[in-house]
Order: structure tokens, then C-alpha cells, then sequence
């Protein structure tokens, strides 16, 4: 059987060449026998040694390493150092694996004993004998087995060894106790439990026993015990003898004697052990102690230690207890002497030095060794550890220890345990791991995955290599066999069905290719193979298989069958003429590039010479030429050359051709492969570059600037003359020079800026250098430089480029132009700082301080002449160290008389040349003692410590007013031409200054005189408002009477019919006369210019419904028809002045209805189309169109003018003319214009338009109720509303109007009694008049606002005003709503339903309701004036849909919250207790 194994582990018949064989003969032969390695032997004897081994991995190494293989032999290529196993040690499976393992090879060569070739071992086939070992199912149930039992005994061993530990224990306690007990004999006998005597002597025989009574006597049998030993003592001859000698012993020799006995007592054997000790010369202490339970224990105690050393010697492993003491120190306690088997070191040296056993560790292991024992110690933890160590003989092996630990109670922690050797378990262990791993490594390098149906059990088992193929979790169970066919493609899965049914009905093996489809929806390709076991009865019980992930091989077959066509799509469409040729130069295959160019066919080109194709009858030595190369290529050369072939219609081009061999492996050219390119653009190119190669150098040595070219070394390469013109050196000397060496002066700037280039790839442009050249040391020169890269061939800077332009001249001119624009800019700020002021002194002092800095002179003086010809210094400026001529003229006020005196005085030629030319005319003088002046001139000049000085005469307009004077007293001055420029332009301010100082102090006259006069106009303009302001008031107040209680009177129902006619007479009059007083205040306001604009929110469409439903009535009386259009664009809402638009609207619609007798009048409204219109803006245009009368042309210009009539208007005797006046500045003034078209006896239409922005959705206007108010609804509060009017008349239709209808009414002459009244009485509402005695409408409403309470209280203003301007002012001191006087008893009693909430009862018993009222406005802040508590209560009742609660709930609203109390009745009373649901909710949310 070993025989049989070995024969297959071993190939006996490996392929085996000489050491003089060369390489590549050697790979031949591995080829040729399809092996991957050769034995190397060192001749060809039958019992040749083996010397080497010559495997894949050499041959790899010297195919890389480029070397001819010919020349090489096999000697000088193998590894010297071989490895071999003699025959005898092969039946070792194990060792073979461990020393293949250990020298990481996989070819064994196996010798014999003279180190012949017996065979070799490979290491797949040691991995296939250990498999097989494995499965024998033979090694491992003996080491499970053996380390069972060695667990078991270990358990055995400790339960005894915790037994012993006891028994020790209890016997050093008894023997404590024994050592207490005689030290303390005398005070302790009644506590001891031990017989004791005092025996007494006489003539060396037994007188007398005396016993001593202890606890002994109290214990059982205690009696007869002392009976017993008194029969001994006294009878028995043997034990008086023995115990009589141990008494004497005692007494000579004056010392405790210990002796034992055994006492037999009702078949019961007593232990004793007794101890003497003499107390006198005859008389002894005898104490006896009962150790029977002790005996029994030590007898035990043998006994368990006698089974100890029996178990641990047949235990194969080391018994041991090893501690750590609290100090760190460790020690063997205990070992067995199997310790020797296992590390080869004697029992005896492991005790005395346990250090042994740590150094025998192998390195690697002892670090976790250490860990492991740390974790058991600190948490207690039962210890297992494996490791390997070095035997004494050197021998590597794996040791297993198994121990528990425990803490002694002096902090040493000890483990009992057991060591085994485990060296077999962990080779075979390993060696199945590693077989595990090799073969799942090479079902995973492989791609393929196993499986085995067990058709019994219906089980599927998989692979972990299957699991990932199929893409699923190898954690996961295999699948079923349902769930496996599930995975198949369901195209290839009737397939694989029956090719596995098929094999399990029939035992047949099968191999099938299909597709599964993977969790993620990826599709994959196997092949799948498949084997039957069968049983004795040829039935199927298990079905193996494999599936090799097959999708890469597939995908390739795919890309290959892409890529052909790729290939021949690419072949034929290229832009290169490609053909395959026979070496003799047949054409075996074509590309079509190359057959179209020749206007040819494939057929016939195939098996032709190609030199006789079309392309190559150019001419004869083409031909030649093409056979030589075609002859060079045969022979293996590489042939390419350009040459010029003929294509269709006779098209000669240039090709880049070349012909390459291929070889077969013997080295031999199989094939030729030719290629032609088309260069004939290239080679046109190349000229071209050529020619632009010519320009560049023509414009490089030709440019008007300096270029160069220098390397990485900073070396001239190339450099233009106009450059070494710069340089001040001929181009010669350049050439191959660096920059120290041709400009040392400035390389130190030049070379980091250089490097900077050739680093970064970057240019460096416009860079500013300054130095000198060799040919002209100590002049500095300026130049710009720009640098620039030139890449190299690999993209990095190889070269530099510079572009150097001397600007030397320019800098010089820059500097002089910087200079300049400096004199300019202090020039400025002198001129800013003479503009900043007026006053002249002021004015003064800037000058010639900032002139002074600015020439950086000694002293700047501002003369100034007077009417006398005689003069004053009136500023100046002086430097320190030099005296000030201001002071020193108050000290001598004459100190300039002598020069100005004297007829050839300087300065009055200065003057008269002065007014011949101003712009010029100045005296500079250099050095006053050079100069022309007098010497009286010169002295003074002396005085005031001037060398040199400049001055300038200032004229103010055409009066010689003074001089400008600029002194230099440090040295003499040539005045620079600049300077002089600079001190005539100040000259030329001061000039302007002066009349500017003129023009101003005119202007404060004339400014004097305006302000007086706009004082008198003011006062008058505010007389006239105070007129107008009161005639409004004087005028309307009494119409306020007369028209209210015409209205009131009307109503009566005692009236006579021909009184109401009178009283609608009184009324109509007085709604004329209120048109007329309003239209004179609107024009008296128009051109006091106190008009203004006042913009408000509201819906145009609702007011025009409003304006056509007031003018329905008169049209329908005349029988004429109004139409109101307003195109859909129109926007709803706007922001104008709303008031003004309807002023115009009702004059226009008025003046249309009245003057037209039949036909229509139609108002039209829509958008006015501009281009640039923003979102927000808008402009709406209205036009009135008629059919009356018309308008004469010559009248159309006279219509706007106030007081203004037509004939047609004069005629009725109607109107003021002022209607279309006013609403002509209206228009304008809402950014509009108003034209008008007319047609005598066909109609006229006003147009006008008007600016306006768009509006947020606004609260609905009132729509007026014109029926008669009866009474107040039932089941309302009594509202109590206060009369605050200074007119009695007033007060008494207001009275008369509201008690009525059921209004509890008080009454207020002036604001104070308003105030009194409000604080005792809390009115729901006051009408407050703006203009009455003590204290007016205004403090009055301010006061009641000011007070918490007042809030609640509605204020509404009564003004007799008709100006607007005043309504703003009405709202900020507190009031909530106005209305003008006279008014309308609608209007008032609209207003209170507004405010209020009233509900009224009309004529008709019917209920019209306002807008406000039809759906109450609801907030959350009405309700915050009521507890929590109370809104959700109203919330319950509202959601329970009880309204009879929610009017209980209203009722507990104190009064003065009357507007609360009518909006929720409201509610209630129209079914919307939806709103007081959804506010109350709200309000509970905040």
C-alpha cells in the first residue's frame, strides 16, 4: 500500500537533460513534452547525480533579461543550491510537506543513496495525497480523542488537587492550634478537647494516673476512651512497657516525647497522638489528642496523590501549576515529568529554573504568549494558548497549554493546567488549511465553482467560489434547488433543466453553456459540467458539479468578432495604401484605401507582382527600386523611403513607403507588410516652413528691438544686431557666452529671472532693468526685458527667448513728465483750496503757504495797492529763520513807499505792461544784484533778505489790484520757465478769487433784499391761506345746517307734498352751491400752488361702477344711453390719487351728460402701450366720448382757462368755467395730460391719461344705501355715540338724525367738555369737529387716543375743509376715519355701520347690509382683549356648532368692546361660524 502511494506521489519518469545542454535546446524540450520544468543531472550515466533544477521561472528571467539563449548552458543557469529527500524519508507525507513548506519550492527531487534520480515530488501532488489523507477520516478522530481526554483528566486533577489543598489546610490550622494549646496549657485546659494526665512515677513503674478534666470528657465515648487507656496503663505489659520507656525518655532527658497509638474501641480503631513532658522528677504531663480524622485525611490524602501520579503519568501532555507572585516574579509550583518529552529538558531543571521554558519560545509567539496570560490574569479567565518552540536538539514543535487561574489571598495568581504537544495535529491541521485555501484559491483564480445535489435529502451544496459567481452571500444558505433554476436566464432555463434532469434519470455526465442573471440584474456566463454517482442498484443519489464563470471568455469571442470586423473596417478605410506581400513580393492582400486611389479592383491586384500594379508605372527605375527594397525586406532588412506613385487619372502624389518583415520562429520572413502614406500636404508643408523659417530670421536680425536666444546655461545661442548694438559688443563676441561674462553689471538681476522662466514654463514680461554696459562704464542705461520659454521636444523649457527695448530716453521723459504732473497736482490742490472758501483772507493764507511749499522758496507775499498808488503786505508766507515783512510793516508802515514813489518804479511798468498782456507779463529775477532794479529797490529788496524773487501783478477784472511775489533768500534762483507757468496760473485764481469776493458780497445784498421780499410774500401767502381756510369753513357750516335738516325734513312723512318740492328745491340748491364754493377753493388752492398729491389704494373698477350708477339716473331722464368700457388689462387695483380722479371723472362725465341731449355718452378705459414699461407702472388713459353739441375750434383754445366758457355753456347759465381748469391741473399733477377732439354737431372726446402703480387687493368701497333708515335691528347694544361740534345748529341735526333711529346721544361745545364727557360716559363713538374753542378737535383726539381705554374708542372727524393736505394730519393725531361738511345722512350712517358694526331697518323692511357687514372681518388681535380661557370656550362652542353658547359667550364682552361684540353676531347670525373657529384656533396656537 505505501508502495502504491508512493509511486503515485513520485514521478519516476521526470524530463532529465545533461548540464552542458543549452538553453534554448532545453526549452525545445520542455515544449515538446509539455512540462514545466527539467532535471538537471550532471552527465548522461544511467546513476548520474542530480546537480539542478531548470523550471518556468528561469526561463522567464533570461528572456527578460535580453541574453542569447544559444550560448548559454544549462551549468550556468541553474540554482547550485538544490534541495533534495532520499527515498527512505518519502513515506513521511507530513515531512515531505513540511520541508517543501519551509524551502517555499515546488519541485522535490528524490535521490537515492549514492544521490542518483529516483523521481520528483511536485507540490500539487503532495496537496492531492494530503486531501486524501484528510478524508481517510484517520488523524483527526485520535487527536480529538486524545485531547478529550486530556481535558478530562486535567479536571480530574484539579478536583483532587483541590481536595489535598484542603486537607493541607486543615492540618496546619491543627497543628497552629496544637502550638496554642501548650503555650497557654494551664488557662486554656477547660476549652481543649484533648485527653490530658499527669502520669507519676515510683520505682520507675506506673503509681498513679491523674486526669485533668477538659472538653475531652464531654465528647462521646469519651468515657470509655479513658477507661481504656487506664486498662493499658495499668494491665497490658506491652504498651506499659513501650510507654513506660518513652516516660523515663522524657524525664532523663528532660524533653517533650511524641509518640502515636492506635486504640481499638467497639470495633472502631481510634488514632491518638500523644505528647510527655516532664513536669518533675517523677511525674509527667501526658496529653493525648484524637487524630483519627486527620489519619483518615493523610490516608486519603495518599491515596488521591498515589491516583494523582498514576494519571499524570499516563496523561500525554505535562501536568503543571505555574504562578506569578505579586511582585512579578514567576515559578513552577509543580511539573510533571512528561515536561521532559515534550521541550527535552529534565523535570528537576524546570523547577529550579523555569526560565528555560520562555527561552525556548519561538520570537514570533511570545508577545502574544504574554497577552494572553495578561488577559487571563486580570479578568481570571480560563487560559488557552497555542505555541511553537525550539526543543533542546533544536526541533521546531507546537505546544498546546489548557489551565485555570486562581487568586491566592496574598495577591499571587496561579494556573493549574496541562501542556500538551500538539506539533502532529498542527502540520496535518495546516496542511489541510493549506489544501482548503489552494483549492478555493483555485476555484477562485479559475473562475470556477462546485456543487453536489444530494437526491436523497433533496440538499444542495455550494462552494464559496459559487456563491460570488452567482453573485450571492457565502454567509447566506445555499440555495434550493427551485431557487437555484430560479438564477438561470430564463431563456437557457428549460435548457439546463433537462440537460440536469436528464443526468439524474439517466446517470449520464453533461456539459451545457447558458446564462444565469445575478441579484444586482447582471448577466453572466457558465458552463456548467455535471457528474452522476450511482449507487449498487444503478440509481442516482448524488449529482456533482462545477460552473466556471465563463462571461470574460464569452466577451472576449464577442470583442474578437467585433475586432476582425473592426480590424478589416480599419484596414480597408484607413488613409495609408496597407497590403500583405509574399517575400517574393506577391500581393496576398489589399486595403480598399489603396485600390481607390488606383481607380482598381481587389481581384485584379490578388497574386500579382506588386511592382506591376498601377501605382508603381510611374517609370521603370520606380519599378527597380521597389524590387530592390522588396529583395532588402525578404532578407529581413527594414526598408522606408519616400517616392512619388501614380494614381487615377494619371494623380502623381508622394508617399512615405516601407516595407516590413515578419518572421516565424525559426527566424525566416513569412510576410511582408507595406505601407504608404500620402505626404504630398506634408512635403508642401515643409516648404511652407521653410519659407516662414526664412521670414523669422529675416524679421529676428532685421527688428527694430533687441533678440536673443540663450540655452539652460544662460549661453548666447542667438542674438540680432540692434541687441548687441545695446549691449555695446559686435555679435560675435556673444555667441556662447553667459550673461556674467558679457554683462556682469546687471546678471545678478538678470540670471533668478532667467530660471524663473525655465521652471515655471511661464513668460516674464515687460520686467524693468537699470545698469550699465562694458562700453560705457558709470552711464545707467534703462531697458525692458521680456522673457519667454521655448519648449523642448519633452514640453519642458529648453531655451529662452528675450525681447530687450532701451528706453533710457523715455524714462528720462517720464521723469521730467512725473515732475511736471506733480507741479500740476500741487497746483491743483492750491487752486481746490483758493475755490473751498470766499473769504478773502482765508483765500490769502492757502496761497501763499501751499505756493511756498510747492517752489520750496523762502517767502510768498500778497501785496495789495490802494487808490493812493501807496500799498500793504496783506499775507505771507515765510520760511524759518527769516523775518516776517508783516511785522516788520507794522512797525514801519513805510516800508515800501520809497520804490513805489519813484517814477522808474518796476512795478508800474509791470502794471502798463501788464494791461498790454496779462497772460504773460511777470519779472523774474535771478540775482537782484545782476539785475536792472534801482538801488533803492535793491536795498529794500536787501531788507527783506531776498537774493532772487519772482513777481506777478493780480487784477481784479480791469483794476490793478496787488502782486504775487515768490523770494529765494538762501541763494540766487534761475527761475525755471514751469515755475514762472505755475506762480502766473495762482495769479490768474486770485484774480478770479477777487471777483468771486466781489460777485459775493453783491449776492449777500441782493440775497438780503429776496429774503425780506419772500417774508412779505409769505406773510401774504399765509393770509390767504388762513382766508381760504376759513371761508371753507365759514361757507360749508352753514350749508352743513341747511342741507341736513333739508334731509331731515324730507323724511318726514307730515311734509305736504308741495313743501318736499320746496325743501328738494332748498337741497339741489344747496348741492350747487357747495359745487361752486368747492371748485373756487380747488382753484384758489391750484394757483397758491398748494395742491398736492396724495396717493391711496383702492379699486378702479368698483369706482367707476359707482361714478356710471351715480350718473344712470340723469342720463336715463334725458333718454340717453351710458356706456362704461374698461378693457381686460385694465388692473384692478392702483395707487393714485383717488380723489382727483373721480374730481376729473364727474367733471368730464358731468359736463357730457348735461351739454348732450340725444345719442350717448360712453367712458372708455385701457392701457396705454409703452415701450418701456416696468412691471409695477402703468399708465391708464380715460377717454369721454359724446354726441352733443360740440366744441367751435376757435373756443377749444380758451377751454382750460378758469372762468372760462363755451357759447354752449353760456347759453344754459350753468357753471363757474372752473370745472375743466381744475381738472386739467388734477391730470397734470397725476403725472397726465388732458387733450380734447370735437366736431360742431357731432360730439366731442376728452382724453386723458394718468401715471399709476399696481396694488395689493383692497378692502371693498362702501356701496351707499340710498334707502331711508328707519330704526336700529333688534337685539343690538345701546350704541353711545358723542357729539363734539362748537355749532349749536350742527349738534342739533346730528341729534336730530341719530336719537331717532334709536342712538343714545351726548353732546360736547368744545374738545375739553369732549375729553370730560369720554372719561365718565366711555362713548362707542364721537364725531369730533377739528375746529373749536378752548381746545380744538385735534389735542382733544390726542388726549382720549393717549389713554389705554381711548383705543377702543372710534373717532370720526367732521371738517369743514376741503383741502386734502389737512387728511393726513387728521389721521396722525388719532382719528380713524373723516368726513367733510356738508355731509350726506347715507354717508354718516354708513360710516357708523362701518365702524360699529350697526345693523339698520329700512323703509322697505328690507335688510341691506354694508360690505364690511355682509362677511365681518375677523382678526386674531380683536380677540386678544378676552382671556385664553374664554377663547376656548367660544373655540368648543363654534366646533360643536352651538350658537346659542357662543351669544352667551359674547354677552360676558364688557361694552366698551362693542365692535367685537357685532362682528361675532354677525357671524352667527349668517351661518359663519367656520371664521370663528378658524381665528379662534389661531389664537389658541400663539
Amino acid at each position: 500500500m505505501e508502495n502504491q502511494e508512493n509511486s503515485s506521489l513520485i514521478n519516476y519518469h521526470p524530463l532529465t537533460a545533461t548540464a552542458e545542454t543549452t538553453v534554448d535546446v532545453a526549452i525545445a524540450l520542455m515544449n515538446q513534452n509539455f512540462t514545466s520544468y527539467l532535471v538537471v543531472l550532471a552527465n548522461a550515466e544511467p546513476d548520474s547525480p542530480v546537480v539542478g533544477l531548470f523550471t518556468e521561472r528561469e526561463i522567464i528571467q533570461l528572456i527578460a533579461s535580453g541574453v542569447q539563449l544559444s550560448n548559454l548552458s544549462l551549468a550556468s543557469v541553474i540554482n547550485k543550491e538544490l534541495i533534495t529527500i532520499n527515498e527512505s524519508a518519502v513515506k513521511d507525507l507530513l515531512f515531505v510537506n513540511y520541508l517543501v513548506q519551509k524551502h517555499q519550492i515546488n519541485y522535490l527531487p528524490v535521490v537515492g543513496k549514492i544521490g542518483n534520480l529516483i523521481g520528483i515530488i511536485t507540490q500539487q501532488s503532495i496537496q492531492k495525497h494530503l486531501l486524501e489523507a484528510m478524508n481517510t477520516t484517520e488523524i483527526n478522530p485520535k487527536l480529538t480523542a486524545l485531547q478529550n481526554l486530556v481535558e478530562q483528566q486535567a479536571i480530574e486533577l484539579k478536583t483532587l488537587n483541590d481536595k489535598l489543598k484542603t486537607t493541607i489546610h486543615y492540618r496546619h490550622l491543627a497543628e497552629q492550634k496544637i502550638k496554642a494549646t501548650e503555650e497557654k496549657m494551664r488557662t486554656v485546659f477547660e476549652a481543649m478537647t484533648d485527653l490530658v494526665m499527669i502520669i507519676n512515677l515510683q520505682e520507675e513503674r506506673i503509681k498513679n494516673v491523674e486526669f485533668i478534666p477538659t472538653n475531652f470528657n464531654n465528647l462521646a465515648h469519651s468515657n470509655e476512651l479513658i477507661t481504656r487507656i487506664l486498662e493499658i496503663l495499668l494491665t497490658e505489659e506491652i504498651f506499659i512497657t513501650n510507654w513506660l520507656e518513652e516516660i523515663k525518655k522524657s524525664l532523663i532527658k528532660n524533653q517533650n516525647i511524641n509518640i502515636d497509638y492506635n486504640l481499638n474501641l467497639a470495633d472502631k480503631e481510634y488514632c491518638f497522638t500523644a505528647t510527655i513532658s516532664p513536669i518533675s522528677e517523677k511525674s509527667v504531663l501526658w496529653v493525648a489528642r484524637d487524630i483519627t480524622a486527620r489519619r483518615q485525611a493523610e490516608q486519603a490524602l495518599e491515596k488521591s496523590e498515589a491516583r494523582f501520579q498514576k494519571l499524570v503519568a499516563n496523561i500525554p501532555g505535562a501536568v503543571y501549576e505555574f504562578v506569578i507572585n505579586s511582585n512579578g516574579a514567576i515559578g513552577f509550583e509543580y511539573m510533571s515529568p512528561s515536561i521532559e518529552e515534550i521541550y527535552e529538558f529534565p523535570q528537576e531543571e524546570v523547577l529550579e529554573n523555569p526560565q528555560i521554558m520562555f527561552d525556548a519560545f519561538d520570537p514570533e509567539d511570545y508577545q502574544s504568549y504574554q497577552e494572553a496570560v495578561a488577559i487571563s490574569s486580570q479578568n481570571l479567565a480560563p487560559f488557552s494558548h497555542e505555541w511553537r518552540i525550539f526543543t533542546a536538539s533544536g526541533k521546531l514543535k507546537w505546544v498546546q497549554a489548557k489551565s485555570r487561574p486562581e487568586r491566592r489571598e496574598n495577591g499571587d495568581t496561579v494556573w493549574y493546567g496541562v501542556l500538551f504537544d500538539v506539533s502532529d495535529r498542527k502540520i496535518a491541521s495546516q496542511a489541510l488549511q493549506e489544501s482548503q485555501t489552494n483549492l478555493a484559491d483555485a476555484q477562485r483564480v479559475a473562475h470556477i465553482g462546485s456543487w453536489k445535489f444530494d437526491v436523497i435529502k433533496r440538499k444542495v451544496t455550494w462552494s464559496e467560489e459559487l456563491f460570488h459567481i452567482f453573485g450571492l452571500d457565502p454567509t447566506k444558505p445555499e440555495p434550493t434547488f427551485e431557487e437555484h433554476l430560479q438564477l438561470i436566464y430564463p431563456e437557457d432555463r428549460d435548457a439546463w433543466y433537462q440537460k440536469v434532469n436528464d443526468s439524474l434519470l439517466t446517470g449520464k455526465s453533461y456539459t451545457i453553456i447558458n446564462r444565469i442573471i445575478r441579484p444586482d440584474g447582471e448577466i453572466r456566463y457558465i458552463e456548467g459540467r455535471g457528474e452522476a454517482i450511482l449507487n449498487d442498484a444503478q440509481e442516482v443519489i448524488q449529482l456533482y458539479g462545477t460552473a466556471m464563470d465563463i462571461t470574460e471568455r464569452k466577451q472576449a469571442e464577442i470583442a474578437l468578432r467585433e475586432s476582425e470586423e473592426k480590424f478589416r473596417a480599419i484596414f480597408d478605410r484607413g488613409i495609408q495604401f496597407v497590403s500583405l506581400l509574399q517575400p517574393d513580393g506577391t500581393i496576398l492582400e489589399i486595403n480598399q484605401t489603396a485600390l481607390n486611389f488606383a481607380e482598381t479592383t481587389r481581384e485584379s491586384a490578388i497574386c500579382k507582382p506588386f511592382w506591376e500594379t498601377k501605382w508603381w508605372t510611374i517609370s521603370e527605375a520606380t519599378q527597380s527600386e521597389l524590387q530592390l527594397a522588396i529583395a532588402a525586406a525578404a532578407a529581413g532588412a527594414f526598408m522606408r523611403y519616400e517616392v512619388n506613385v501614380i494614381g487615377k487619372n494619371n494623380q502623381i502624389v508622394t508617399i512615405d513607403f516601407s516595407l516590413r518583415p515578419i518572421f516565424n520562429q525559426q527566424g525566416e520572413v513569412t510576410l511582408l507588410i507595406s505601407e504608404g502614406r500620402d505626404i504630398s500636404d506634408r512635403k508642401a508643408l515643409e516648404q511652407k516652413l521653410a519659407l516662414r523659417e526664412a521670414l523669422l530670421n529675416a524679421f529676428f536680425y532685421s527688428a527694430p528691438v533687441g533678440l536673443c536666444i540663450t540655452d539652460e546655461e544662460f549661453r548666447y545661442i542667438k542674438i540680432n544686431q540692434q541687441l548687441a548694438e545695446i549691449n555695446g559688443l559686435p555679435a560675435s563676441e556673444h555667441i556662447g557666452k553667459t550673461f556674467p561674462q558679457v554683462l556682469p553689471g546687471i546678471a545678478s538681476s538678470l540670471v533668478p529671472l532667467y530660471q524663473q522662466v525655465l521652471t515655471r514654463n511661464e513668460a516674464a514680461l515687460n520686467q524693468e532693468f537699470r545698469g550699465e554696459v562694458p562700453s560705457q562704464p558709470g552711464v545707467l542705461r534703462d531697458w525692458i526685458v521680456s522673457l519667454f520659454p521655448i519648449l523642448g521636444e519633452d514640453g519642458h523649457s529648453r531655451n529662452v527667448g528675450a525681447v530687450v527695448v532701451e528706453v533710457t530716453e523715455r524714462k528720462r521723459a517720464e521723469k521730467a513728465l512725473q515732475e511736471s504732473a506733480k507741479r500740476e497736482q500741487a497746483l491743483t490742490q492750491v487752486i481746490q483750496k483758493i475755490r473751498q472758501t470766499l473769504e478773502l483772507s482765508e483765500i490769502f493764507s492757502a496761497t501763499t503757504t501751499e505756493l511756498r511749499q510747492l517752489l520750496d522758496c523762502d517767502r510768498v507775499t500778497i501785496y495789495r495797492f490802494h487808490n493812493d498808488c501807496s500799498g500793504e503786505f496783506v499775507a505771507e508766507s515765510v520760511a524759518d529763520g527769516w523775518i516776517s515783512l508783516l511785522e516788520a510793516q507794522n512797525q514801519n508802515p513805510q516800508l515800501t513807499a520809497c520804490i513805489l514813489n519813484k517814477q522808474e518804479c518796476v512795478i508800474k511798468k509791470l502794471n502798463q505792461s501788464e494791461r498790454e498782456n496779462r497772460t504773460t507779463n511777470y519779472l523774474a529775477v535771478a540775482d537782484i544784484h545782476q539785475s536792472e532794479l534801482t538801488n533803492c529797490h535793491i536795498e529794500i529788496l536787501e531788507q527783506f533778505q531776498s537774493k532772487a524773487y519772482l513777481t506777478i501783478p493780480i487784477y481784479s477784472g480791469n483794476q490793478f489790484w496787488g502782486l504775487l511775489a515768490v523770494y529765494q533768500n538762501s541763494r540766487i534762483r534761475q527761475w525755471q520757465e514751469s515755475e514762472i507757468k505755475v506762480v502766473l496760473q495762482i495769479g490768474t485764481q486770485l484774480a478770479v478769487a477777487l471777483q468771486q469776493a466781489e460777485l459775493l458780497s453783491q449776492t449777500q445784498r441782493q440775497s438780503l433784499e429776496l429774503m425780506k421780499a419772500k417774508e412779505a410774500a409769505d406773510a401774504a401767502n399765509y393770509a390767504k391761506s388762513q382766508f381760504l381756510a376759513k371761508m371753507s369753513h365759514e361757507l360749508r357750516t352753514p350749508l352743513n345746517a341747511i342741507l341736513g335738516f333739508s334731509q331731515i325734513m324730507v323724511r318726514n312723512k307730515s311734509v305736504s307734498s308741495e313743501h318736499r318740492e320746496h325743501l328738494e328745491i332748498i337741497n339741489r340748491s344747496g348741492e350747487h352751491l357747495l359745487n361752486l364754493i368747492n371748485d373756487i377753493l380747488s382753484m384758489a388752492k391750484i394757483e397758491s400752488g398748494q395742491m398736492s398729491f396724495n396717493e391711496t389704494c383702492f379699486n378702479l373698477h368698483q369706482m367707476l361702477e359707482l361714478l356710471k350708477d351715480m350718473f344712470r339716473l340723469k342720463a336715463q331722464q334725458k333718454g340717453l344711453k351710458l356706456n362704461c368700457v374698461i378693457a381686460p388689462e385694465v388692473p384692478r387695483n392702483i395707487k393714485t390719487d383717488e380723489s382727483k380722479l373721480r374730481q376729473v371723472l364727474l367733471n368730464l362725465l358731468g359736463n357730457a351728460i348735461k351739454f348732450t341731449q340725444t345719442g350717448y355718452v360712453t367712458l372708455t378705459v385701457f392701457l396705454a402701450q409703452l415701450e418701456a414699461q416696468s412691471a409695477e407702472d402703468v399708465q391708464i388713459v380715460f377717454t369721454v366720448t359724446d354726441t352733443g353739441p360740440g366744441i367751435a375750434p376757435n373756443e377749444i383754445t380758451t377751454l382750460f382757462q378758469p372762468f372760462s366758457q363755451t357759447q354752449t355753456g353760456r347759453q344754459t347759465g350753468q357753471g363757474t368755467g372752473l370745472g375743466l381748469a381744475i381738472s386739467q391741473q388734477f391730470v397734470k399733477l397725476m403725472g397726465g395730460k388732458i387733450v380734447v377732439e370735437s366736431q360742431l354737431g357731432i360730439g366731442s372726446i376728452f382724453t386723458f391719461n394718468i401715471k399709476a402703480k399696481l396694488a395689493p387687493e383692497t378692502e371693498k368701497n362702501i356701496r351707499l344705501n340710498t334707502q331711508e333708515v328707519i330704526c336700529l335691528e333688534p337685539n343690538q347694544p345701546t350704541y353711545r355715540i358723542l357729539l363734539a361740534e362748537d355749532i349749536k345748529e350742527n349738534r342739533q341735526l346730528l341729534v336730530k338724525l341719530l336719537v331717532p333711529l334709536g342712538f343714545e346721544v351726548r353732546e360736547a361745545e368744545n374738545g375739553q367738555q369732549a375729553v370730560t364727557i369720554w372719561e365718565s360716559w366711555q362713548p362707542h363713538l364721537i364725531w369730533m369737529d377739528m375746529r373749536m374753542p378752548v381746545m380744538d378737535g385735534y389735542e382733544a383726539t390726542r388726549q382720549i387716543k393717549a389713554h389705554p381705554q381711548g383705543k377702543n374708542t372710534v373717532i370720526i372727524a367732521l371738517t369743514a375743509s376741503v383741502f386734502e393736505e389737512q387728511q393726513p394730519a387728521i389721521l396722525a393725531a388719532g382719528c380713524n376715519d373723516f368726513m367733510p361738511k356738508p355731509f350726506r345722512s347715507e354717508v354718516l350712517l354708513e360710516k357708523i355701520a362701518k365702524h360699529l358694526g350697526v345693523r339698520y331697518i329700512y323703509a322697505d323692511n328690507s335688510h341691506p347690509i354694508t360690505e364690511h357687514s355682509l362677511i365681518p372681518t375677523l382678526t386674531p388681535e380683536d380677540l386678544k382683549v378676552m382671556s385664553q380661557e374664554w377663547i376656548a370656550q367660544l373655540h368648543q362652542a363654534a366646533a360643536a356648532v352651538d350658537d346659542q353658547l357662543v351669544i352667551e359667550l359674547v354677552e360676558q364682552i364688557p361694552e366698551t368692546y362693542i365692535k367685537l361684540v357685532n362682528i361675532l353676531i354677525n357671524l352667527v347670525e349668517n351661518f359663519r361660524l367656520d371664521i370663528i373657529l378658524k381665528i379662534t384656533e389661531l389664537c389658541l396656537k400663539e
